[in-house]
């Protein structure tokens, strides 16, 4: 496929998967041996059924979740984008271990997603963990003093 193919699939795999929740087109864009290496969890980065439980995840940590694409590129198979995540953490997680603070928060991302026949093959992000959890509480901001 194209780049500007591939651009369109990930454009719709924003709009329909992390903007709407909408799972039941998972199958016709996730190959089913995806691999996801942006999860903290290791046993977590194989396989169709763990990326879905990934997005589940993601759902229930920010029922509100919202992706916002301000930059996209692509090269031969793969496509990346920069954009911004917003929500509002009413459910644990999305990291291990963090529990809901009902927070407002909007993070930058940065992904990249390898695709092979038109479909998810592998994806890595970088993201501002750190940023988010200064957004939630569990980190001073800059310049704030500890107690």
């Amino acid at each position: 496929m194209s780049v500007t193919e591939n651009k369109a699939i990930v454009r719709r795999w924003v709009d329909e998967v992390l903007n709407k929740y909408n799972l039941d087109v998972l199958e016709s864009m996730v190959a089913p041996d995806v691999i996801n290496h942006a999860v903290p969890v290791a046993e977590m980065r194989f396989g169709f059924e763990n990326f879905k439980r990934t997005i589940g995840v993601l759902f229930a940590a920010f029922p509100d979740h919202h992706m916002e694409i301000e930059d996209m590129g692509g090269e031969e198979d793969k496509v990346w984008y920069r954009g911004t995540r917003s929500g509002t953490h009413l459910g644990p997680g999305p990291l291990p271990g963090i529990e809901p603070s009902g927070k407002y928060v909007a993070v930058q991302h940065i992904h990249i997603l390898r695709l092979v026949n038109g479909k998810i093959a592998e994806h890595w992000a970088i993201r501002d963990d750190l940023g988010f959890l200064r957004q939630i509480g569990l980190l001073p901001t800059p310049g704030q003093r500890s107690s």
